[in-house]
């Protein structure tokens, strides 16, 4: 029996191109949990992520990447080890395939309170402070094993 979650050439959907690229270009952030209990995940997540922007890249779809990490906000300190977006130049998104896979790389399962992380504040750094294209896709990819704290530090209620 086959995996069903596999991701390959044959499950992900192709866009129609025009000129070799992708009619619609999309922005992808990847919200990531780097607590602690993340540790048996993670290196599977950064190579699975590595897969699909590969097979994008070799269909020549015009993606940009971009990686919030987070944690506990309310256990870990300093604020830039519970919550970090990630900065590829002067963009928090990259097209450059290598660049990215060098900052998942750096990417370090530790911290966090009990369980419950600081997934809503997560969400917002992302929506509210990455440097998203205008008139294109955007989509957040949420990872983590974790419920959301609420109230958090900046997202009291999800409501």
């Amino acid at each position: 029996m086959s995996d069903p979650f596999q991701m390959t050439e044959e499950t992900l959907t192709k866009a129609e191109s025009d000129a070799g690229f992708a009619t619609t270009a999309s922005d992808f952030m990847f919200v990531i949990d780097c607590t602690h209990t993340m540790q048996w995940v993670l290196d599977t997540i950064c190579d699975t992520i590595e897969e699909v922007v590969d097979i994008f890249e070799k269909d020549n779809l015009r993606m940009r990447y971009g990686i919030v990490e987070f944690r506990d906000r309310m256990y870990d300190k300093p604020e830039d080890f519970a919550l970090k977006l990630h900065q590829f130049g002067d963009s928090s998104f990259t097209e450059d395939i290598e660049m990215l896979k060098k900052s998942l790389l750096k990417l370090k399962a530790e911290g966090g309170g009990p369980l419950k992380e600081s997934v809503f504040d997560a969400i917002k750094c992302a929506i509210k402070n990455a440097d998203w294209r205008d008139d294109i896709l955007k989509i957040v990819v949420l990872i983590t094993d974790a419920e959301p704290r609420t109230p958090d530090l900046e997202v009291k209620s999800w409501k």
